[in-house]
């Protein structure tokens, strides 16, 4: 991609719609299968692709690297290894001098194939969702989700939509948790640019937007909890 903003701009598209990254991840496992043949190279066994075989398995992701990359920094939740795909692409660049041909590990194409696979019904599950009513007796209220938009409704006859590309995923966070419980940690982890002294902020903001809807983002011992408001 030509820029950096076009670089976020693609990762942000995917991370609010990681199908359409997963069908071109599918067509590059596709290839990467199909191209490379398994040899034995001394003690190792490799997948040997040819330089012609390379860039045809690298066609389908070579200028979607720097994006695969911002969308590593951007979603959380993604079971994605991008540090993987990433690597194995970059082996399968690397061009000697000497061999005509490109040898990398089995272990690290099969790994990845693992990912890719786990990554492709993680997409699907979160199509499904995107697509049902989620509903939490506890907090007696239910959401939908609306491309980047998610609607809160609770059982007091409130609505409120949440968006925001912090909001938006610190809410789902505390959503799927068991009790809707976060520990500080796993409150970071939501998003990866937030640290201790943001960490507040963040859990202000969206609590002011919930009271709305009655309800709350509250400290705990070592957490957070969404609950009702009291």
């Amino acid at each position: 991609m030509s820029s950096k903003q076009d670089r976020r701009l693609q990762a942000g598209i995917w991370a609010e719609d990681p199908t359409q990254l997963n069908e071109v991840l599918r067509e590059f496992d596709r290839r990467l299968k199909d191209s490379g043949s398994e040899q034995r190279a001394g003690r190792r066994r490799v997948f040997r692709y040819t330089i012609a075989e390379t860039q045809n398995v690298l066609a389908p992701v070579l200028h979607l690297t720097g994006a695969v990359n911002e969308y590593r920094r951007l979603s959380s939740e993604t079971v994605l290894d991008c540090r993987l795909l990433l690597e194995v692409c970059e082996q399968l660049q690397a061009e000697s001098d000497t061999e005509p041909f490109v040898d990398i590990a089995c272990e690290l194409i099969h790994e990845l194939q693992l990912n890719l696979s786990s990554f492709s019904r993680w997409c699907g599950f979160q199509e499904r969702q995107s697509h049902t009513v989620l509903r939490s007796d506890v907090l007696g209220a239910e959401i939908e989700v609306e491309g980047d938009e998610l609607i809160i409704r609770t059982d007091l006859d409130g609505s409120t939509r949440l968006r925001g590309t912090v909001a938006v995923p610190m809410f789902l966070a505390f959503w799927r948790a068991r009790g809707h419980r976060l520990s500080n940690q796993s409150f970071e982890d939501v998003d990866r640019s937030i640290n201790r002294r943001s960490l507040e902020r963040y859990r202000t903001r969206l609590c002011a937007r919930l009271q709305q809807v009655l309800l709350e983002v509250v400290p705990i011992e070592n957490g957070f909890i969404l609950q009702r408001s009291k």
